[in-house]
């Protein structure tokens, strides 16, 4: 999912057409800023389970540990866009 289709599902939701009428309406007022942050929620929510898919391990057989390969979990697929 992109971050515009999580927009507009986060409008309709709401009972709006789309993310750009939820804007028209609600623009000055104090709800945007709630708006808002369920928007950055919902996208940090789908970044982490993208990169809980896509996370590799490393493990040492000398000194017998497992790990999450960081690179793997900070990946640009990762993100929300």
């Amino acid at each position: 999912m992109d971050l515009q289709t999580l927009k507009n599902n986060y409008a309709q939701e709401q009972g709006y057409e789309d993310w750009e009428d939820l804007i028209e309406d609600n623009w000055k007022t104090i709800l945007m800023e709630s708006y808002m942050n369920e928007i950055c929620i919902r996208a940090q929510k789908l970044a982490l389970e993208k990169a809980a898919e896509n996370a590799t391990m490393l493990f040492d057989a000398v000194y017998d540990w497992h790990s999450v390969n960081k690179e793997s979990i900070i990946n640009e697929n990762n993100l929300i866009r």
